[in-house]
């Protein structure tokens, strides 16, 4: 079994002359790049190889890009049916966009909220397929709230349609899509792929040659090895390819959780305009001083039925006291789907815009109160004032002067509503100041008639004793008043 005729012996040395090439051309590539991915081989076997012109993986690149400009050498000893994979540079080119010429894989992510589920998801099925697409896969779940998770495969080009019909099977609510370039990649593994097809079939064509059981064993294990490496290759690149020519989108649906919506849309149209009502527009540009209709449409768009509505407008300082109902009514809850329609009319002043807030709460048919929570809504509206710069006139002062004496009216309107209540206090004071008044002039009169009964006090003499002129007094004593001069009988107090 190993020793070959001598025409088998002819063709061992066409091959060893064809492998010396090929060795010396993958060794000057291995100096520059050294890939280092194959095992090492025993000493004998190292020898035979390096005799023989073989190298290492590491040279894979030189083949690889003999292999794109069409100058790859392939062993005359290795026929068609033993070469492995002859036909994968076809297959690629089969699978490459033609409009582009590049390897993009397309993927999305959505989340959609539903209302039904399967229904959801049978739509969702339906729409794909009408495109040629395919599910992939689902994953399906009721612990809490249901939802289902469906992956579809489409065609490329299919690509954006498929977003736009699953977009609107429910309420899209998140929305991820990305395009990956993987032109290099699949370059590079064609390339790689290109040079172990080349090393594996240099490898059996040394098995051939091969006369010794060691020698066979070790070139039979590098075979594997290579072999092995070339399988991994070839999977890694049809499952690149598989993602180029198929795009992947994951839909992810959510059961809508029953609940109080809000939604609110706020516009305005110029007051003097009669041929339009409610609903204006969204962008208004009017001057300072016209007078602007806004108008507000409060929609119920969730499951329950609303009330005690609550709107204010920062903005222009609105609220629900100075609108008119329009359309619908305030007076009943607000139904399902149902909407109501407001107005307000304002002057128009610079730096002013529509901020409208709506709050509410879930009622029952008759209007109680269900405590199941509030839900609220905000309307923007976007005012473009242009301030008017020209001077002030006469009807510009006679309406100032106007707004003044309005000012003092209601300043003395809201005085006098407030000292009505102590309206009370004026009689009590004018009666306190009488009675003082009164009290006072009794005091004063009593004080000049005590002072009238005492008589005037006399003059005493210089000497202090009676005058030469004044004649004696006849009149008797008063006993009443004590004696000075007499003496004091009683007895004399011991204390």
């Amino acid at each position: 079994m190993f020793n070959p005729t001598s025409s088998g012996r002819g063709e061992i040395s066409i091959r060893s002359a064809v492998a010396v090439v090929l060795g010396f051309m993958m060794l000057l590539a291995a100096c520059s790049n050294d890939d280092g991915s194959d095992a090492t081989a025993s000493d004998n076997t190292r020898a035979s190889a390096e005799d023989s012109g073989e190298v290492t993986a590491g040279g894979d690149l030189v083949v690889g890009s003999e292999a794109d400009e069409g100058k790859q050498a392939e062993s005359p000893a290795v026929d068609a049916e033993n070469s492995v994979g002859a036909g994968g540079l076809s297959d690629t080119a089969a699978l490459q966009p033609i409009d582009i010429g590049r390897d993009i894989i397309f993927t999305a992510v959505i989340s959609v909220e539903v209302v039904d589920v399967p229904a959801a998801s049978q739509q969702a099925m339906t729409a794909i397929q009408g495109l040629g697409g395919i599910l992939y896969g689902q994953n399906a779940t009721t612990d809490g709230v249901p939802r289902s998770t469906l992956t579809f495969k489409v065609p490329p080009k299919d690509f954006q349609t498929a977003l736009a019909r699953l977009g609107e099977i429910g309420f899209l609510r998140d929305q991820q899509v990305s395009a990956d370039d993987v032109t290099e990649r699949v370059v590079d593994l064609q390339s790689q792929i290109i040079t172990w097809e080349a090393s594996v079939a240099r490898l059996r064509g040394f098995l051939e040659g091969a006369t010794t059981l060691p020698e066979i064993a070790e070139l039979e294990r590098q075979l594997l090895d290579r072999e092995t490496n070339l399988e991994r290759l070839r999977g890694s690149l049809r499952t690149v390819q598989d993602q180029v020519s198929l795009a992947t989108i994951t839909l992810t649906m959510t059961q809508k959780v029953p609940g109080p919506e809000l939604e609110v849309i706020e516009t305005g149209y110029l007051s003097r305009d009669g041929d339009i009502t409610c609903p204006g527009e969204d962008d208004l540009d009017v001057d300072e001083g016209d007078l602007v209709t806004v108008c507000y449409v409060i929609t119920n768009t969730g499951d329950t039925l609303l009330g005690e509505l609550f709107i204010r407008d920062e903005g222009l300082d609105i609220d629900l006291d100075d609108m008119t109902v329009v359309a619908g009514s305030l007076d009943s809850p607000l139904a399902v789907g149902a909407s109501v329609v407001l107005s307000a009319e304002v002057t128009a002043e610079p730096f002013t815009t529509g901020r409208a807030q709506v709050t509410a709460v879930t009622v029952s048919d008759d209007g109680t109160d269900l405590r199941f929570g509030s839900t609220s809504a905000r309307g923007d509206f976007n005012l473009t004032v242009e301030e008017d710069t020209s001077l002030p006139g006469f009807l510009d002062g006679l309406s100032a002067g106007f707004a003044v004496l309005l000012v003092a009216i209601e300043v003395f309107v809201v005085s006098l509503g407030f000292l009505l209540p102590f309206i009370w206090v004026i009689p009590v004071l004018w009666w306190l100041n009488r009675w003082n008044r009164r009290r006072k002039a009794k005091q004063l009169a009593a004080a000049h008639e005590h002072l009238s009964n005492i008589p005037p006090p006399s003059a005493p003499a210089p000497d202090g004793g009676a005058s030469k002129n004044e004649e004696p007094n006849d009149e008797e004593p008063n006993n009443d008043e004590p004696n000075n001069d007499e003496p004091n009988d009683e007895e004399p107090n011991d204390d």
